[in-house]
């Protein structure tokens, strides 16, 4: 094979999800955004409220960003808004947590 794969169709029924579905709050780490069709070529994402500017659509299928800090640990919202900010197009759940504390070993 070529390695080249032609006529891509996007799967749509899930909506919007994140991968992983959990990470560090403190970030610096690509997600991928992905179940849905992503036929523009930018969009706004909110991450906990916070805009995230260094996000890039890979093709119809999937976008990255890379994970800002986050305040909390827990559920935090992620949505999609059209490249306005004005329309919500999808949200998903991330679930951040602290990583242990191992100062006592250093």
């Amino acid at each position: 094979t070529s390695g080249h794969v032609n006529d891509v169709q996007c799967e749509t029924s899930t909506g919007l999800q994140v991968s992983p579905f959990r990470g560090s709050m403190y970030g610096g780490y690509p997600i991928r955004l992905y179940g849905m069709c992503f036929t523009q070529s930018n969009y706004q994402i909110r991450i906990d409220g916070q805009i995230v500017h260094d996000c890039q659509v890979m093709n119809q299928l999937y976008l990255v960003c890379s994970m800002p800090m986050v305040m909390d640990s827990g559920q935090i919202l992620i949505e999609l808004l059209d490249s306005t900010g004005e329309g919500l197009m999808g949200s998903t759940d991330f679930y951040a947590f602290a990583p242990e504390d191992h100062g006592e070993l250093i």
